[in-house]
This record gives structure tokens, C-alpha cells and sequence, in this order.
């Protein structure tokens, strides 16, 4: 890759942290979105940094974006439970991620992944980082936390 394609990769960081205790729906990561441009497949990267309020209390990530249409969106998640432990899982749809069952720490930083393909059909709109809670207690997405996308198809 030459570094002026490099260049027109995108990235966006977390300024503040979001918390949410949602145990139904997923949320947006405010400020976690980053632009697609219509019928473009794209490479998408989420390192997460996150807490939850309650030990034993577990989170979920997924994403969401403009409508598919013919494309596809193809989700991978790592989320650790434990110093040892980590609960992955793959998606195929947008708002659809794997949830932990626990956290062995409360108010401790934990370090998620989140990051796949997308392809998205003739409507341009943002891929969005989201999240739920296990349980109706609160889970937050921290400062620090960053996205990146890479335009895979087409390359120019």
C-alpha cells in the first residue's frame, strides 16, 4: 500500500466515555462512526477500551451502517472476561454482537476487539460502533478507544 492511500484511511478516537445499561438494544458509541461511501467494501478495526459497574456483569459489541443491499457485513469479536479468558464470537448483520456473561473486575479497564468487512450497497451513511450490557447494569466504552476503517474495493 503507497502512503498516499494510506493517507485516505480514516481513524477517530474517543474523547469521553459512554456508558449504557441496556440488557435489549444496542447503542451507538457516539463519535465511534466513521464515513462509506456507497457500493464500497471496506476493512473496519474497533480496539475497545471498556468497564463494567458490577463484577459478573458482561458486554456486547456490534456495529451498524447503511443499508447492505446485495453487500455483506462480516463481524469478529475478542472480549475478555478475565486476565485469561475471552468470549469471541462472528456476526453476519449489523446490531447482532456477542455478549460476555461476566467480568471477574469492577471499574477495571478491559481491552475488546471488534472489526470485519463491510460491503454496503448504493447508500452511503457511517458504520457505527455499539454496545449493550449483560444485565441492567452499567458497562461503559472509555477514552482511548479507537476506530479505523481501510477502503478495500475500490482501491482509489
Amino acid at each position: 500500500m503507497s502512503f498516499a492511500s494510506f493517507m485516505r484511511n480514516q481513524k477517530t478516537v474517543l474523547a469521553t466515555s459512554q456508558s449504557n445499561n441496556s440488557t435489549v438494544n444496542f447503542a451507538d458509541v457516539t463519535g465511534m462512526s466513521l464515513p462509506m461511501m456507497a457500493s464500497t467494501v471496506y476493512m473496519f478495526q474497533f480496539d475497545i477500551i471498556w468497564q463494567s459497574s458490577t463484577a459478573g456483569v458482561g458486554i456486547g459489541f456490534g456495529v451498524n451502517g447503511p443499508t447492505i443491499g446485495t453487500g455483506f457485513v462480516l463481524v469478529r469479536t475478542e472480549i475478555p472476561t478475565s486476565l485469561t479468558a475471552v468470549t469471541q464470537g462472528m456476526q453476519r448483520a449489523y446490531d447482532t454482537g456477542t455478549q460476555t456473561t461476566t467480568v471477574d473486575s469492577t471499574g477495571a479497564n478491559c481491552f475488546a476487539k471488534c472489526y470485519g468487512f463491510v460491503s454496503n450497497g448504493a447508500t452511503a451513511g457511517n458504520l457505527v460502533l455499539r454496545f449493550k450490557s449483560e444485565t441492567a447494569n452499567q458497562v461503559s466504552v472509555m477514552p482511548g478507544t479507537m476506530g479505523r476503517m481501510w477502503r478495500i474495493n475500490p482501491s482509489n
